[in-house]
């Protein structure tokens, strides 16, 4: 079942080749898009700003396709859910050392 989502991407994205690089990913993944706004700025101090649906063949392909594009600045205009778990025991233990490492290694403050 295909999968479609709204994204937006803002900057200098022209003659950064930002915008080539998105269009490029979109190809790479065969999806496709649909340009609903695009506003170009008028001088070198105004950024550009572009919304596009885009439609894959199914979710998972558009989750990673939407992945790769937040390299390019381009990000899912609606909020999405997340899911929240507790972190696994090794990377607890993890930041329990580096915790530990730190305050180790912190200046002692000494007051008068």
């Amino acid at each position: 079942m295909s999968a479609s989502d709204t994204v937006e991407a803002q900057g200098h994205l022209i003659d950064s080749g930002l915008l080539s690089a998105i269009f490029d990913k979109i190809i790479e993944f065969k999806a496709s898009y649909e340009i609903l706004t695009f506003d170009i700025g008028r001088t070198n101090d105004d950024p550009s700003r572009i919304e596009m649906r885009i439609n894959a063949a199914d979710g998972p392909i558009l989750d990673e396709l939407l992945q790769q594009l937040t390299t390019f600045g381009a990000h899912p205009i609606r909020e999405r859910d997340v899911t929240v778990k507790p972190a696994d025991e090794a990377r607890q233990i993890a930041n329990r050392s580096i915790a530990l490492t730190v305050e180790a290694f912190a200046p002692k403050v000494r007051t008068y």
